[in-house]
This record gives structure tokens, C-alpha cells and sequence, in this order.
């Protein structure tokens, strides 16, 4: 057992759990559970953390519906970023654990090397690497599941592709080889495009805080070939 959130776990633990029911189905799934647990950190005298947890497979769950992305106020400067092309853009506030108030705008151009995939339409990635010291950036960005492609919409308090609740999107910017995952990040879609070969281009926007916010913006255009 391990509960853990917001980035904090912990490095010892101590404590126990009891299942006090578990049900399961013709085909052997497991379809409902209650369990009750203690938790604690680093000793086994620290004060406990206590949980009931109840699941239940067909209980209905669904995230409230996305938003309007015009609901989103921040835009790049004017200018700031290309008016066609891939691209990736941030700026950062000084306490910012990311990027410590940096800005940057990376392209195929001006790295040294670059990458656009999409293992599905409704998810891509982007890396840039260039001289500089550290200087990698990788942007992933995924719909809720249920979902099969992007349209414009505007998705608030979600996290990383990889820690996030399945029925909500995710995104996550890492940069100089870290990352900072988030619980309370924004995704907005601006734009997308398909064709017969599936995702051609997107437009998203976002912000990612870690102690200090993150604002960012990117177009991802599907590879020539």
C-alpha cells in the first residue's frame, strides 16, 4: 500500500490494511472493493494517516465538461512566436522550479534536433534539443480517454499524460532535463487538423505551475514523408 499526491510520498513507510469486502464478476474482475488503512511516514511512531476507500467499477464517474479556450486570457506577446511551422514557447516566473524565469522559443530550425510524433489522433509529443547547456524540451499533451481526437477546448486542473485520471486530459512541459509534474495544470486546444492519415496539426496552449507558473504554447504540425 502507498498513498501519495501533489509530487510527496513517502521514503519509509509503516502501517497496515484491511479489505473488508471484495467482489468480483462471472469472469473473475474484480467489480467492487472497501479497504480501510493506515499510513505512516518515515517512523513507525509518526502520526497516522487514516483512509476508506470504496470502488466501484460501474459506478458512474465523468470530469465536468471541458471549457472554451478563449476562457484562457494568456497569449504569447505579439510576435513572439512563427506564424506558421512547429514550434514550442514558454516563458516563467524566477521561482519557477522548471525553468527559473526563463523564456525560450525552440523550432526544427534553430535545434539541433528535433522530433514530432503522434501514436494516436488524440495525443502528440515534441522534443527539441539545442547547444545550450541542458537544453532539452519535450511537450506531451493527450485528450481524456473515451475522446478520439482534439477539437478546441479548454481543460483545467489536470496533470501529467503520465500520472493522470484516464477520464481527464493531460500535459506536461520538461525542460533542461527536468520535469515538474502538476496536478493543477491547463490545457487549451486552439486548433486542430486531420486528414486521411489522422492528426496534421494542433494548436495548444498552456500552464504548468511548480512553485512558480509556467505559460506555453505550441504548434505541433504532423512531419513531411
Amino acid at each position: 500500500m502507498d498513498v501519495n499526491g501533489e509530487n510527496r510520498g513517502c521514503n519509509w513507510l509503516y502501517g497496515w490494511f484491511a479489505v473488508d469486502r471484495a467482489d468480483y464478476d462471472a469472469a473473475g474482475n474484480l467489480a467492487y472493493l472497501e479497504v480501510r488503512l493506515e499510513q505512516r511516514c518515515e517512523t513507525p511512531d509518526a502520526p497516522p494517516l487514516h483512509v476508506y476507500l470504496r470502488w466501484d467499477r460501474d459506478a458512474p464517474s465523468q470530469p465536468p465538461p471541458p471549457g472554451d479556450p478563449a476562457d484562457l486570457a494568456w497569449h504569447p506577446p505579439a510576435g513572439a512566436v512563427p506564424a506558421t511551422g512547429p514550434y514550442l514557447y514558454f516563458e516563467t516566473e524566477a521561482d519557477n522550479g522548471l525553468a527559473h524565469g526563463e523564456t525560450r522559443l525552440v523550432t526544427p530550425q534553430t535545434a539541433t534536433r528535433s522530433s514530432l510524433t503522434s501514436t494516436e489522433p488524440r495525443t502528440f509529443q515534441m522534443m527539441f534539443e539545442t547547444d545550450e547547456y541542458l537544453g532539452r524540451y519535450e511537450l506531451t499533451a493527450v485528450t481524456p480517454d473515451g475522446t478520439d481526437q482534439f477539437v478546441p477546448a479548454l481543460y483545467e486542473d489536470v496533470s501529467s499524460p503520465n500520472q493522470r485520471n484516464p477520464l481527464e486530459a493531460g500535459v506536461e512541459l520538461s525542460a533542461f532535463y527536468t520535469g515538474c509534474a502538476s496536478d493543477d495544470a491547463t490545457l487549451a486546444v486552439d486548433r486542430a487538423e486531420y486528414d486521411a492519415e489522422g492528426l496534421r496539426l494542433v494548436e495548444v496552449r498552456f500552464l504548468q505551475p511548480c512553485g512558480g507558473m509556467l505559460w506555453g504554447a505550441a504548434r505541433w504540425v504532423r512531419p513531411e514523408g
